[in-house]
């Protein structure tokens, strides 16, 4: 596994760095310059926008980091491990990823979110424990082998 895949899962630039206006130029740009107002408040603004979670308050993002999960390399690492001893692929990840630190708590916990530990074959289909079908695409223990699959 990658030194430096606990920072790839979590890392984006900041949103809209490249090209980011100045603050006032979009009004410049908008209206003629007699429009303008003679000042602008320090503070932020703050805007209502609805999220997943209903209506929320939320800042100006333009300059703010974004700290979202990215699955790609974590996802292309199990897929690359598929067919392998689960105990050998959980300890290259545990061996890479410290889960006293934030970042490697939080590689670890969503590999365990990502890979169903105890399941149950019935008529060659995954069950999880509670009774739910597999879906394509997501990685399980095979309960006999202890081989790391994935559901074709």
């Amino acid at each position: 596994m990658r030194e430096d895949m606990k920072y790839l899962m979590l890392d984006r630039p900041r949103v809209n760095h490249k090209n980011r206006q100045c603050k006032g130029e979009k009004r410049k740009a908008q209206r003629g310059l007699e429009f303008l107002p003679l000042h602008e408040p320090m503070k932020r603004r703050f805007d209502f926008h609805c999220r997943n979670k209903g209506t929320r308050l939320v800042g100006r993002e333009d300059h703010r980091k974004q700290f979202s999960d990215y699955y790609a390399p974590i996802l292309r690492f199990l897929r690359s491990r598929v067919g392998r001893k689960w105990n050998e692929v959980n300890s290259e990840i545990r061996r890479e990823a410290d889960s006293k630190t934030v970042l490697g708590f939080h590689l670890v916990f969503h590999v365990k979110c990502l890979v169903r530990r105890s399941v149950y074959l019935v008529d060659g289909r995954a069950y999880s424990t509670k009774h739910n079908e597999l879906t394509k695409g997501e990685f399980y223990v095979h309960p006999d082998s202890g081989l790391l699959c994935q559901v074709a």
